[in-house]
């Protein structure tokens, strides 16, 4: 198909290519299990990332070692909170969940939101891939951590927008 035709996904198409189980929210009764689907895959995402920052890592003087050693220890920290946040989200009865009729564009917003998300987490692990084994000097850590944390940062707006869209706080 050329280019030109190509008729582009939808948020829940988009979504529902990463996510076996998600639907999407435009039926009402099928809103709960892709809220329950988007926020277990986020945070197996964020298990995996916790799971890479178990290595051990070394900075190449040991003068930095207690820096990055703290790098490491806040970053697991807030990707701990997250999943906390994800696991006991604030929203569970609001009528988000019931038959209310929601706009295409709040829709269109929260699978925004949620596409955010998934594709911040994915440069999170790639970017602690990218720290390999080898001892890090300083400059090269400290880099590494100030993108995980910009990264991070989106994944905590992103949420509390989401969230806000869904208690109707917007």
């Amino acid at each position: 198909m050329p280019l030109s035709t190509a008729v582009p996904k939808s948020g829940a198409d988009t979504l529902r290519n990463r996510i076996g189980e998600y639907v999407g929210y435009e039926n009402a009764s099928l809103r709960k299990s892709s809220d329950a689907a988007i926020r277990r895959h986020l945070i197996t995402s964020i298990k995996d990332v916790l799971q890479q920052l178990e290595s051990p890592y070394q900075a190449a003087d040991t003068e930095d070692q207690e820096r990055l050693d703290s790098l490491l220890k806040s970053t697991k920290r807030k990707l701990n909170t997250i999943c906390q946040s994800l696991n006991h989200p604030t929203y569970q009865q609001v009528s988000f969940f019931s038959g209310k009729r929601l706009s295409d564009r709040e829709i269109s917003r929260i699978y925004n939101l949620e596409q955010e998300m998934i594709e911040e987490i994915d440069h999170v692990q790639t970017e602690v891939a990218g720290m390999g084994k080898e001892k890090l000097e300083r400059e090269i850590f400290e880099d590494h951590f100030l993108h995980i944390s910009n990264f991070l940062d989106n994944v905590n707006q992103s949420l509390f927008e989401r969230e806000a869209l869904i208690l109707g706080d917007v």
